[in-house]
């Protein structure tokens, strides 16, 4: 039968353990699932310095990932294109209020600048 304290010594690693475990799996996957922005070389690096450095790598890691780029946006384009983007619309807006367009080619016009077909609603 167990002792108590070997009871207690068991439930803290493993209170401890898995947790860490967890989040050292979380760094594996983010680093090869999610990180495009690092090459393969840099990926096989990070790996290579967590599995060598354990948990302090792993907050390390953590601590040097820049923030995650949501889906379908890249580095430095995606505000400057929105940006025009914006700015086209406003200005058919305005246009279309002051009347200089008709409704028909306002709509055709704000499809054009979003890339819609004309034919989809």
């Amino acid at each position: 039968m167990f002792h108590v304290s070997n009871e207690l010594d068991i439930i803290t690693v493993v209170a401890i353990a898995i947790p860490l475990v967890l989040l050292l799996a979380a760094a594996v996957f983010d680093i090869v699932r999610r990180r495009r922005d690092l090459s393969f070389v840099r990926k096989v690096a990070w790996m290579v310095f967590i599995a060598f450095t354990a948990y302090v790598g792993v907050a390390i890691y953590y601590i040097a990932r820049p923030p995650r780029v949501p889906d379908g946006k890249r580095y430095g384009s995606t505000e400057v294109r929105s940006s025009a983007v914006v700015d086209q619309l406003e200005r058919l807006r305005s246009d279309h209020r002051a009347g200089a367009l008709d409704a028909d080619t306002y709509l055709v016009r704000k499809r054009e600048i979003l890339g819609l077909d004309a034919g989809t609603t």
